[in-house]
């Protein structure tokens, strides 16, 4: 992962709820792309788990739902550790550093080395361009960055980006109290 910086600060007050809103919607329409949809399928089941655990804050329920995630999938970045790669952005935006390289640390134990890496520079904040893109844009209020910066985190892989933006939005949802309405269930 190409490391872009992030500011950090002040990014979750930043995130409203029409951000969210925007995110939601076009990771709808993305994944009514039938391949697509049964491929995430089991991540977004795994991921519903990780929203209850964050939303009630008991680490050991956290870290059992991130080790389940950890590795599920195909690909040289399994689709559950790119849910994961969300998931910390989300905690570090709202001020969990600590949590996200918890759990990055359980997760990386779990995947492949390659991606066990890439768990561990996202939750000390690593980025690659796209996703700098979207973080800056999220703290501003331009409605069509944000939608030109979330096309580009989709466009990532066949469903890295896809995986890793329902992280974003069910990271946020859970840190907010409401960690069962996920990016596409709700």
């Amino acid at each position: 992962m190409q490391a872009d910086p992030v500011s950090w600060a002040g990014l979750s007050d930043a995130v409203c709820d029409r951000h969210l809103d925007a995110l939601k919607e076009a990771l709808a329409t993305r994944l009514t792309a039938p391949d697509l949809a049964a491929a995430l399928a089991p991540i977004l089941g795994r991921g519903a788990e990780l929203s209850v655990a964050l939303e009630s804050g008991a680490p050991e329920a956290t870290d059992l739902a991130t080790g389940r995630l950890a590795g599920l999938g195909v690909g040289s970045t399994p689709a559950g550790d790119d849910y994961l790669i969300g998931v910390f952005y989300a905690l570090r935006a709202s001020g969990q550093s600590e949590t996200a390289r918890r759990l990055a640390a359980i997760a990386a134990e779990r995947t492949t080395t390659r991606s066990g890496g890439w768990l561990l520079a996202a939750a000390d904040g690593a980025a690659s361009p796209a996703w700098s893109r979207l973080l800056e844009v999220l703290s501003g209020s331009d409605d069509a960055r944000l939608s030109e910066a979330t096309v580009a985190v989709l466009d990532c892989g066949f469903s890295s980006g896809t995986a890793s933006l329902c992280g974003l939005v069910d990271g946020f949802n859970a840190l907010r109290g409401r960690g069962a309405a996920s990016a596409v269930r709700a």
